[in-house]
């Protein structure tokens, strides 16, 4: 979530679906003042669709021109379309292979950060506030070992050894 002078200015929302919460009514009023809303999901969520589909703008008490967050939807990869670790509802964490590459423009959740680092660490480069130096600093070195891998995915396992921790004194 960015802010800016106390307010919420836009918001990353991966994996979940905060228009269809217990709260519904507030989220989706809460996503109708921010500027910019990113949704990374399988589908096109009611998240994503919240200012032409929510059951205000269907009841007409809000018109999606009274909107002004610009949605971004980036396709994700199936669980099967991507190495790495996913944990389920029973909170089981399983390591799983890639099975087949993801279509058309999808791409995994770990593509999508590392991507994301990558481009806030250019971002950051020539910022001289201090609270941009845990950006600066950041190591961000995942680059993939093997190339036939789709462009700048990361190397999910030096992620998760640089998760794990390190055993320095060999």
């Amino acid at each position: 979530v960015a802010m800016t002078k106390g307010y919420v200015k836009g918001m990353l929302c991966i994996g979940q679906n905060p228009a269809t919460s217990i709260n519904a009514s507030l989220e989706r009023q809460g996503l109708r003042n921010l500027q910019w809303l990113v949704v990374k999901d399988n589908f096109i969520t009611e998240t994503a669709a919240f200012w032409n589909k929510a059951p205000e703008i269907v009841s007409k008490d809000i018109k999606p021109e009274q909107i002004q967050t610009e949605v971004f939807f980036f396709p994700s990869a199936q669980v099967a379309e991507s190495e790495g670790s996913f944990t389920n509802t029973q909170r089981m964490l399983q390591w799983h292979f890639k099975a087949a590459d993801p279509p058309g423009d999808c791409r995994s959740d770990a593509w999508f950060t590392y991507q994301l680092g990558l481009r806030l660490k250019k971002l950051y480069t020539q910022s001289s506030h201090p609270r941009d130096q845990g950006i600066q600093n950041l190591v961000w070195d995942y680059y993939p070992v093997f190339p036939e891998n789709i462009p700048g995915e990361p190397d999910v396992e030096k992620v998760l050894k640089e998760i794990n921790g390190f055993h320095t004194d060999t």
